[in-house]
């Protein structure tokens, strides 16, 4: 398999992010907080990583905000409501915190799990059972959509049990989503269908990277096994 995907991994997240952020990628590696522009005024983002915390905020709560964090470090604000206080939105519905990974090298070799074939789902269509099995906002995370790239499921006794996605929401880039049917789930299931979704990426020359809720343990122990690094953590704010 090529290492080409892993060529300077860590420093094309940085990029990815600080695009992602508009802020240029050394703010990402210094310690401190970079407060900067976000354009829906109702919605904030921040994202930390070790003493480095990036703000994106609404333009008319900046310079308030500037007041507030003043002095303060990126752990001091790493509590949700530290964070809300700061930028002004108290009343913010929060998201997060949010797990960000990435894969540095070789995930190893494919778990073998009895009587369950892995293979490519082509459509949405193909998704419908498991889809049916699950609670909307589970479907909806998991970013199962083979029209964003590869989507390998997991059949069990001629069923669809389990679904991974590896897809390219960002050039160069596959974001690694799991979906494993309730009464199917704690098996391995997840993370095999994962492994052929991350292989399938990286013969794509495509770097995978990883997203969950910090309190989703299951999620986490998936990109543990695969082998993703913590890059950082984020917060979703919407009024």
């Amino acid at each position: 398999m090529t290492a080409r995907p892993f060529d300077d991994a860590e420093r094309r997240v940085v990029s990815l992010w600080a695009e992602r952020l508009g802020v240029p990628p050394g703010d990402l590696t210094r310690p401190g907080i970079r407060l900067t522009t976000n354009p829906e005024s109702s919605a904030a983002y921040a994202l930390w990583r070790g003493n480095t915390m990036v703000i994106a905020i609404s333009s008319d709560r900046l310079a308030e905000a500037r007041e507030r964090v003043r002095g303060a470090t990126a752990r001091d604000l790493m509590p949700p409501p530290a964070l809300l206080a700061a930028i002004g939105m108290p009343e913010a519905r929060v998201v997060g915190p949010a797990y960000q990974g990435f894969l540095r090298s070789d995930p190893g070799p494919a778990p073998t799990i009895e009587r369950v074939e892995f293979t490519p789902i082509p459509s949405r269509d193909g998704l419908a059972p498991l889809r049916a099995a699950v609670a909307p906002e589970e479907w909806r995370h998991a970013s199962l959509d083979p029209a964003r790239g590869v989507v390998v499921g997991a059949i069990r006794d001629g069923e669809l049990v389990a679904a991974a996605a590896a897809g390219s929401e960002w050039p160069g880039f596959a974001a690694v989503g799991i979906l494993t049917r309730r009464d199917a789930r704690g098996g391995g299931l997840a993370t095999a269908a994962a492994h052929h979704a991350v292989v399938a990426a990286l013969r794509a020359e495509l770097l995978p990277i990883y997203q969950t809720l910090q309190s989703n343990e299951p999620s986490l122990a998936v990109a543990r096994k695969l082998g993703f690094e913590h890059f950082g953590s984020t917060l979703s704010l919407r009024l």
